[in-house]
């Protein structure tokens, strides 16, 4: 196992995985395979991405150059990969969660009352076999 710096977009450190090689971009590839009886099948399937002369793409979201120590300064401040080496100071953006429109909030309370109810009706049950004596 080798360690791998994950990163965003930016550039900015995200968190630290060890895996087993670097991981590669992967593309969804369709293709239409027609069977002996004249019918045609469409098969997507997802395949390493490949360059020019046919080598895998490395994902460009893991660094394994590794973050010198000082780089780290305080909460909040995170390294950030520039393409070719670690900076230090790079704030990290602020993660903005999607507001949810009101429909989508109705259908998400809905939900979870679909799954309370169900989970008070086997707890009901449950009593009521405990009361009648485990009959």
């Amino acid at each position: 196992m080798k360690p791998f710096r994950l990163i965003d977009n930016n550039g900015i450190w995200i968190e630290e995985r060890l895996l087993e090689q670097h991981p590669v971009l992967m593309e969804t590839v369709t293709e239409i395979i027609t069977h002996e009886d004249g019918t045609t099948e469409e098969i997507t399937t997802e395949q390493p991405a490949m360059d020019a002369e046919g080598n895998q793409v490395l994902d460009p979201h893991y660094v394994s150059d590794p973050i010198p120590n000082n780089i780290y300064s305080s909460i909040g401040i995170c390294p950030q990969w520039n393409g070719k080496q670690w900076i230090e100071n790079a704030q990290r953006p602020e993660q903005t969660t999607p507001q949810l429109s009101t429909d989508e909030k109705l259908a998400q309370m809905a939900e979870q009352l679909v799954i309370t109810q169900t989970n008070l009706s086997a707890a009901q049950e449950a009593l009521d076999f405990l009361l009648m004596g485990g009959m």
